[in-house]
């Protein structure tokens, strides 16, 4: 795996597919995006106009399916077809990361996080699950022999799009601390098509 300085806050390498990942995510925020439940991540508003293409509404996994350049609905991949009648959603992102690799999904579960990695936890009792793009990990949450699940949440970053975000900046889309995401049971993934 070819190693690639993601700068800003990273102090960390990535994967090329990885810091492409991350730099898509990042490009997005500023765009004061509203949060839309089932929009975004749809391949055909795409053109050369980067994010504005999505008309600035997109829910989490809209907004990751985007950064992984990916359509969000995926019926041709019988894995999506099958858990989620071809879309790809927090819960059959879940499903395919923790499923065998042979289930030729997208999502492949790592347990330590690189910059460009997924984050996502599942729909769960009538909630909503939720997704991002991990921006940041601590040094030494990879370089320790067996570092906490605490330290890897409490220096983790995410770009993510969510109400939440949208009700506090006006954008939707925002560069956050990940440790919430530790509170849900999240996993991390890697996107490999």
């Amino acid at each position: 795996v070819e190693a690639v300085d993601v700068g800003r806050i990273t102090p960390l390498t990535t994967t090329a597919a990885g810091a492409d990942i991350l730099a898509r995510a990042r490009s997005a925020i500023g765009y004061n995006t509203r949060y839309s439940l089932g929009k975004g991540g749809r391949a055909r508003f795409w053109t050369t106009g980067g994010w504005r293409d999505e008309k600035l509404r997109c829910d989490c996994s809209g907004f990751v399916a985007w950064c992984c350049g990916t359509d969000r609905y995926r019926p041709d991949i019988p894995f999506y077809k099958r858990a989620a009648g071809g879309w790809i959603s927090t819960t059959s992102m879940v499903r395919d990361a923790n499923s065998p690799r042979n289930a030729t999904g997208l999502f492949t579960r790592v347990e330590m996080p690189l910059p460009g990695d997924v984050v996502v936890y599942a729909d769960n009792g009538g909630k909503q699950g939720h997704c991002g793009i991990v921006s940041h990990v601590g040094r030494f949450a990879i370089n320790a022999a067996a570092p906490s699940a605490d330290y890897v949440w409490n220096t983790l970053s995410v770009v993510h799009c969510s109400a939440g975000n949208y009700r506090r900046t006006g954008d939707a889309i925002q560069e956050t601390s990940g440790a919430f995401f530790g509170t849900k049971g999240a996993i991390f993934a890697r996107y490999e098509p």
